[in-house]
């Protein structure tokens, strides 16, 4: 198989070549490698959490809530919208951004890290893998695939999500 095989190649034919790789290596070593080279975390707004407070907005004080971050938004216009009123395209935005940051509170994210290998004497590959949190269990990581480099993996990471966190740990 060629570099360029494996690294389009499906999750399966991947893991296939790390166990083949080291015959003596099971999926417990190759998973416990996933911890060495911490990427971030991206996360996404959690469109629930947006939709409950665009539908309930006084349960969440939507209206002061968006006033402290657009200052223009009078006293006037955030009880207006604590009691319901439509939400212009910037205050729209701006919820998203509270919905956001609700979600990277609760560690609701996907953590992302790996390790390098080695293709040949002169090639390293990144082994990439992703998971929740599991509070202080740690994080349940799965495989996601191997990358030509750190960096690319970091790039297909980013594109995942609607936020990325650098090197979380």
């Amino acid at each position: 198989m060629t570099l360029e095989e494996l690294l389009k190649s499906d999750k399966t034919t991947q893991i296939n070549w790390l166990k083949n790789k080291q015959p003596d290596t099971d999926l417990v070593e190759i998973f416990v490698r996933s911890w060495e080279e911490p990427l971030g975390c991206y996360y996404n707004t959690d469109a629930t959490s947006f939709d409950d407070m665009v539908s309930y907005p006084d349960a969440y004080d939507l209206g002061w809530a968006l006033q402290e971050r657009i200052p223009e938004i009078s006293d006037n216009r955030a009880i207006s919208i604590n009691d319901g009123a439509v939400l212009n395209a910037q205050e729209k935005s701006a919820t998203r951004d509270i919905a956001l940051e609700k979600e990277m509170e609760s560690l609701g994210g996907s953590f992302c890290s790996g390790y390098f290998d080695t293709w040949n004497k002169d090639t390293q590959l990144f082994v990439a893998f992703e998971g929740p949190s599991l509070g202080q269990g740690g994080i349940n990581y799965q495989f996601e695939r191997i990358f030509r480099s750190k960096e690319a993996a970091i790039e297909h990471f980013k594109s995942k999500g609607d936020h990325w966190v650098d090197e979380y740990l």
